[in-house]
C-alpha cells in the first residue's frame, strides 16, 4: 500500500478503515471483558484464528524504542504465548514490535498515549523513517495491535500488583467472506515514481499477479481495487489551493507525482519535462476503476491484473506515455498475447470506459470517485 503525504488539507477525511480485531480478557475474573483493538498494518495478523497468551509489560523499557536487555519470561499456561504491552511514543511503532519479537514476544499490544478512537498503526515510509526502518516491516512475522489507554493503564495495575493477566486475540471476524471466498481490497495509486513506496506497491502488483488470477478463476477469492485520493472542494478558492493536483473543480485530487523525499533528480527531472502533475495520476486512477467496472459486467475481474502489470510497465510517467492513448491499446490488445496479453476491449467497451472517466475539467462528481471518498474515509460505516 503506498501512504500518501497529503499537500492540501483534505475536506473528506484521508484515513483508511481502522481493520479491528478483537481482545478478551480471560482473567482475571476482575478483568473480564472483550475490546477493539486496531490491527497494525505491519506483522502477521492471524486471521481467522486466535491467539491466547500472558501479558508481560518491562518498566525498564516502557516503550520498547530500544532492544530488551532481557528475553521474555516464558509463559506459565499450557499453550500460552507472550504477549508484549508496551506504550506509545518516542519511536516507530515498527520499531516497537521488532524490539518485541526479538525479545520472544508471539505478539505485541501498544497502550495509545492519549484517550482517542483507535487509529490503524502505520508502517512509515522511507521518508520517515530512512529505508532502514521501513526494511522491518519484511523481517516482523508477529502481530501487533493498538489498544485504548484506558485498557492498557488497567492491564497495567493489574500487573503492578503481581496479578497475571491472561488475553484471547481473536482475528476470526477481521476477513469478510459470507460466500465462502476471501474478500480483499488492494489500496495503492497508479503513481509508479514517488520512491520506495511505489516501488514496494508496484512490486507487490507483479508478485501477486498469478496467484490473485489463480485464486480468483477458482472462486477461493474476490478482489477489489482502490485508490487514494482526498478533495479541495471545500477550499474557498480549489483551483488555487491544489494548483495541478485536482480534477473536475477540486473534487479529487492526487499529489505530484515525485513529492515523495526519495526520489531521485534525474526521474523528477524527467516527468516534470513531460508535463505531469497530481491530476494525471487522479485521471489514471479513475480509468483504473473504471476499467474494473467493465471488466466485473463481463465477469472478468481477473484480467484486471493484465492491465496493471502492463501499464506500470508501459505507460511510464517518465517516458512520456503515461495517457489515455497508451492505456488504450493495453485495453484493446488480445488477450491472446503472449507473454503480456491485453484485455480485448472493442470500442464500446473502451466507449463505456471513456464515458466512466467523463469530462475532468467539468464541475460535476463521478459515482465511482465519490465512492472511493466514503470507503477511504469510512464515511459509510463499511467496517
Amino acid at each position: 500500500m503506498n501512504l500518501l503525504s497529503l499537500a492540501c488539507s483534505p475536506a473528506h477525511g484521508a484515513s483508511f478503515v481502522v481493520e479491528k480485531a478483537n481482545l478478551q480478557i480471560v482473567d482475571p475474573p476482575s478483568l473480564q471483558g472483550k475490546y477493539d483493538t486496531a490491527i497494525g498494518d505491519f506483522g502477521v495478523p492471524k486471521y481467522g484464528a486466535k491467539l491466547v497468551g500472558e501479558v508481560v509489560f518491562d518498566k525498564t523499557n516502557e516503550k520498547a524504542c530500544t532492544l530488551f536487555k532481557d528475553p521474555a519470561p516464558k509463559a506459565n499456561g499450557a499453550g500460552h504465548s507472550t504477549v508484549f504491552l508496551v506504550d506509545r511514543g518516542d519511536c516507530f511503532f515498527i520499531e516497537k514490535a521488532w524490539h518485541a519479537q526479538l525479545a520472544g514476544a508471539n505478539a505485541v499490544l501498544v497502550v495509545d498515549d492519549v484517550d482517542e478512537e483507535l487509529l490503524t498503526m502505520a508502517n512509515p515510509t522511507a521518508g520517515q523513517g530512512g529505508s532502514s526502518i521501513t526494511e522491518l516491516a519484511k523481517r516482523i512475522d508477529i502481530p501487533s495491535a493498538l489498544i485504548q489507554k484506558s485498557l492498557g493503564d488497567t492491564i497495567k495495575k493489574a500487573l503492578e500488583a503481581n496479578t497475571v493477566v491472561i488475553v484471547s486475540l481473536d482475528w476470526s471476524a477481521s476477513i469478510a467472506n459470507p460466500d465462502a471466498r476471501v474478500e480483499w481490497e488492494l489500496w495503492t495509486t497508479s503513481n509508479a515514481v514517488c520512491g520506495a513506496a511505489c516501488d514496494r506497491s508496484v512490486g507487490f502488483v507483479h508478485e501477486i499477479k498469478e496467484a490473485a488470477q489463480k485464486m480468483e478463476n477458482e472462486g477461493h477469492a474476490s478482489f477489489t481495487p482502490h485508490f487514494l485520493s482526498w478533495s479541495c472542494v471545500d477550499s474557498v478558492d480549489p483551483e488555487s489551493a491544489c494548483p495541478d493536483l485536482c480534477v473536475n473543480h477540486g473534487r479529487y485530487c492526487a499529489p505530484d507525482p515525485v513529492e515523495g523525499a526519495d526520489v531521485d533528480a534525474a526521474t523528477v527531472d524527467l516527468v516534470r519535462k513531460n508535463g505531469y502533475s497530481g491530476k494525471d495520476t487522479v485521471e489514471e486512477n479513475m480509468r483504473q476503476l473504471c476499467v474494473f467496472a467493465e471488466l466485473v459486467s463481463r465477469n472478468a475481474t481477473s484480467e484486471f491484473w493484465n492491465y496493471a502489470v502492463r501499464h506500470s510497465g508501459e505507460c511510464n510517467l517518465t517516458a512520456g506515455t503515461f495517457n489515455a492513448l497508451c492505456s488504450e491499446k493495453i485495453l484493446t490488445d488480445s488477450p491472446l498475447l503472449s507473454p503480456d496479453p491485453g484485455l480485448g476491449f472493442d470500442q464500446d467497451a473502451i466507449g463505456n470506459v471513456r464515458t466512466c472517466v467523463g469530462d475532468l475539467t467539468a464541475d460535476k462528481t463521478n459515482k465511482l470517485m465519490e465512492k472511493e471518498l466514503q470507503l477511504q474515509s469510512d464515511a459509510d460505516d463499511s467496517g
